[in-house]
């Protein structure tokens, strides 16, 4: 279940036990929020990921028959495709700056670190609005100056280096490489990463790599050049062309198998690897290859404060990796 699912789901139960009144909608001033959420489909209501909008409503309906929550208004929220992209949720922002559109006092996602980098600066430092994402675990997220009205219900994704750094140290291994793609996300968490293993941990990083379509070829040389047994790879959450065409050329030069450890990072899907259009591999070959390769899914941090939610309404935002 989603980060999103969770909290709005246990928030209408909650509702729905605590309702002792009734209201009467009909004079009430409507709140709008615009909903972003991330889609493969160009219409959002042929989306896969459509089990969020039901959820959502149903605690949309839960509130707005509260007569002892925001009286006197009602949410009403408008929601669109967001891809999971930093294009289409722009778009979306400048339609609703139309004077013919209702005015959005707050902005619901996006899902992705991506798209919700360049939504929060214009949607915070130009028009003052406040979002609130239930996936972004960007670290930039954590620059309060530059992202003052931005919140989210999961902690920072560097919040996950620990667990791969005492794998490292339990393990004794003392030298590794680290190799990230080419995008602010991922630069800022590959940087922590070298922090962390290099400034905290004496462990020494043979190999910092930057991989992209056009270096793939070189950093595979790098590789075979210095040795490198233990690779900590870190990607965009969502798997591009480029990480399904750099793993196959990884296989081919036969630097996967028992004799090589590559570690992934824990927001990667775990079957990324069967989306092989374009690649020069079979699924079964990108399996295989992952046969002697690290990962680990992290359960979300909510389900661990499930009776808070219950008991006292509140949502819980995270920054700076605490709940405030």
């Amino acid at each position: 279940m989603s980060q999103l699912l969770i909290p709005l789901f246990l928030l209408s139960l909650a509702l729905r036990a605590s309702r002792s009144c009734e209201r009467n909608n009909s004079t009430d001033r409507d709140i709008h929020i615009l909903a972003l959420f991330p889609c493969n489909s160009i219409s959002i209501h042929n989306c896969d990921g459509i089990d969020r909008i039901p959820i959502m409503k149903l605690a949309l309906e839960e509130i707005n028959e509260r007569c002892d929550l925001l009286p006197g208004y009602r949410l009403v929220v408008d929601y669109a495709n967001s891809a999971c992209s930093s294009i289409p949720p722009v778009y979306h922002l400048i339609q609703q700056t139309d004077p013919s559109q209702p005015t959005k006092l707050m902005i619901l996602g996006t899902a992705c670190s991506v798209a919700s980098i360049i939504m929060g600066e214009i949607a915070e430092r130009r028009l003052n609005i406040t979002q609130i994402s239930y996936t972004a675990t960007s670290p930039l997220f954590g620059n309060m100056i530059r992202y003052p009205r931005f919140y989210r219900t999961v902690p920072e994704i560097t919040r996950y280096l620990d667990p791969y750094v005492k794998v490292v140290k339990m393990l004794k291994w003392k030298k590794v490489a680290v190799i990230y793609y080419d995008d602010d996300f991922t630069l800022n968490v590959g940087d922590n990463m070298i922090k962390c293993l290099e400034e905290k941990n004496n462990i020494r990083v043979t190999l910092k790599l930057i991989f992209t379509d056009g270096t793939s070829n070189f950093v595979i040389q790098q590789i075979k050049k210095f040795n490198v047994r233990i690779v900590i790879i870190i990607t965009p959450p969502s798997p591009t062309s480029i990480l399904i065409n750099f793993w196959c050329k990884v296989i081919k030069n036969n630097l996967a198998g028992p004799d090589f450890v590559w570690i992934f990072p824990v927001w990667l899907h775990s079957d990324w690897w069967k989306n092989v259009d374009g690649a020069d591999c079979t699924a079964k070959e990108m399996r295989d290859g992952l046969e002697h390769s690290l990962g680990s899914k992290v359960n979300s941090l909510l389900t661990t404060n499930l009776s808070r939610i219950l008991v006292s309404n509140k949502a819980c935002f995270w920054r700076y990796w605490k709940c405030v």
